[in-house]
Parts: C-alpha cells; structure tokens; sequence
C-alpha cells in the first residue's frame, strides 16, 4: 500500500525522520529496536531505490562510542566525519548502524545525517 501510494504521487525523495529511540529501553526490546532502527530504513530505501528517488535516514551519534561527548567536553564541537569509524556499544546504536549498512547496500549515495544532542 505504502509503495502503490508513493507511486501515485510521483515522490522524489522518501526522508525517514521515524525511529526507535529509548535507548536504554532498546536492551530489553532488541527486537523491536532492530524492526525500527534498522529494517525500516532498509525497506523504505529499498521502495526509494525501486521508484527512483532519493533517500534520507537519521543516523545516530551513540554509533561512535562516545567519542562526541568527550570531544565536546573538550572544545572539539566539529563532530563526526565519513571517515570517522563507529564503535556502536548498546543495542540502540548496534541497530542504527546496522540501518545504515543495510541502507548503504541499497542505495549508492545515500543521505544520512547525523543529530547531535549536547
């Protein structure tokens, strides 16, 4: 139904702004965490790849360790890179990143951003 009605409408670009997001909630609902975090995102650019559109999903900065936090405290306000390599450590940023692998599988360039919350 989902895919039917972005084809009537001729959409160009699918942004998936929805997430799982209790982060210490996510340890004892792994499996729903995973559904939302990293299924979901795959599906949907599978549907954006298929009909031709861009795609944009949200990362997470808990993906890179705590690497932001410390860096902040710091004085370093940069945050992350491409380059930077993740370190996800609880089932919430395990399954983001697994979002954005499955993402990257799919899509040649796809957007992915990266909140972060201080």
């Amino acid at each position: 139904m989902f895919k039917l009605c972005i084809k009537n409408y001729k959409i160009d670009t699918i942004i998936n702004c929805a997430a799982y997001n209790y982060v210490d909630r996510a340890e004892t609902e792994k499996e729903l965490c995973y559904k939302l975090n990293a299924e979901a995102p795959a599906t949907l650019a599978n549907i954006a790849a298929e009909i031709g559109a861009n795609y944009i999903t949200y990362s997470s900065d808990f993906c890179f360790f705590n690497g932001l936090l410390t860096s902040y405290l710091y004085g370093d306000t940069t945050g992350y890179t491409e380059e930077d390599e993740p370190h996800p450590l609880s089932t919430y940023a395990k399954a983001k990143y697994e979002g954005e692998l499955l993402v990257s599988q799919v899509m040649a360039n796809p957007e992915m951003t990266s909140k972060k919350c201080i």
